[in-house]
């Protein structure tokens, strides 16, 4: 897979399943559990316990890699199922960050040197390493503790000297599996809010504007942008509202390249010159599932009027276009390869789908639609 290294994506999860065992004694721990986050947000994983928030999570850190699916980091395929396409261990180091849910510090070493040992495994210098892990240090409060053992360090303190050695190296993306679930419910609050900060504050921890990702799975939503719910087996993205996306009724179409199926760039403009249905959607974006189907009826009822094209943000791949045709649809369908028209758009929750005049206005742009509620807007607005 050619996967853009400018993809809006910190990271997507494609349909990740983990079996343990065989046989009689086979076990699902996760099935067919997609996200995706962007690049800059800070999302939740919500679920009850035992539902398989660890078991994604650590999937998608490259530490338990899934069975079968895909991990893609910055538009890098990292995991393709259990086969790696790259060398994990240093990928992990370099790359991505996290904060378990006991804080993990290395026993025999000072708050400070659990810091800088992380920085310096990356070839940073002693000097540079030692610098910014004060700086992290103190910006989380525990500074004063540089050279405290973890043994000497309160619950609290000790997961802030965990979230600063996550943060040091400037990772791609942070995972945060529960991190302050040991700690009383004032601290828990408090730490929790004070590291979210932290992450936020790109000019205070030196990391590029933009950056980093956070995934919590803490129990509750805290101050996410967007919430993950994961029920059993099954994980459901839940985007932000409608009003999160740019208001582009009535501007012109994003006139960009796009991809074919087939590898080939393909000019948007072309589209143009009748009444289009786009369908913005992704096999990670759980509302499409639904979607889909109603939108492969629709097209067989008004394809001969309508010009049916479905955009994929995800990065292309032969599962992703099986997973359209396993739910009927035989409209055209491209991928958005570089963000590109998402980006023109200023689209950032899916699915989305845009009515658009064969001028090329953009008459509506709208959130998931059932199959009515499609057939009664393109009879209001196209026809």
């Amino acid at each position: 897979m050619n996967a853009s290294q400018d993809s809006p994506f910190a990271i997507e999860a494609v349909l990740l399943t983990k079996v343990y065992g065989s046989g009689n004694t086979e076990v699902v721990a996760m099935k067919d559990a997609s996200m995706q986050v962007r690049r800059g947000e800070v999302v939740a994983l919500l679920g009850p316990s035992g539902s398989g928030k660890s078991t994604f999570l650590t999937a998608v850190g490259l530490i338990n890699p899934p069975t079968s699916g895909r991990v893609i980091i910055r538009g890098q395929l990292v995991l393709d199922g259990p086969d790696a396409k790259a060398n994990l261990l240093v990928f992990r180091r370099q790359h991505i960050g996290f904060i378990f849910q006991k804080s993990n510090l290395i026993p025999f070493l000072s708050a400070e040197e659990n810091v800088r040992i992380a920085m310096e495994l990356n070839g940073e210098s002693r000097s540079a390493a030692a610098k910014r892990s004060m700086e992290l240090l103190d910006y989380l409060g525990v500074a004063d503790r540089a050279k405290s053992l973890p043994s000497m360090l309160s619950g609290g303190q000790q997961q802030r000297v965990a979230v600063a050695r996550a943060v040091a190296p400037e990772p791609r993306l942070i995972i945060l599996d529960e991190p302050f679930s040991a700690l009383d419910a004032a601290l828990r609050r408090t730490t929790r809010e004070q590291v979210l900060a932290a992450l936020r504050a790109e000019e205070r921890v030196g990391h590029e504007t933009g950056a980093r990702r956070a995934i919590a799975a803490s129990g509750d939503g805290g101050r996410a942008d967007d919430t993950v719910v994961i029920d059993g087996s099954d994980v459901t993205f839940q985007q932000p509202s409608l009003g999160t996306n740019a208001a582009i009724e009535g501007d012109a179409f994003p006139t960009v390249e796009v991809q074919t199926l087939q590898g080939d760039a393909f000019a948007t403009a072309e589209l143009l010159g009748q009444p289009l249905v786009i369908n913005i959607w992704g096999s990670t974006c759980g509302p499409c599932k639904a979607e889909l189907a109603d939108f492969a009826a629709v097209h067989i009822e008004y394809g001969e009027q309508v010009r049916f094209v479905g955009i994929d943000f995800l990065p292309p791949s032969d599962r992703e276009e099986e997973f359209a045709r396993d739910r009927g649809v035989q409209y055209e369908l491209y991928y958005d390869t570089n963000g590109e028209f998402i980006t023109t758009a200023g689209i950032s929750a899916f699915p989305v789908t845009l009515f658009v005049a064969d001028d090329g206005t953009i008459l509506r742009q709208t959130g998931q639609l059932d199959a009515d509620r499609l057939r009664s807007l393109i009879e209001s607005d196209l026809l």
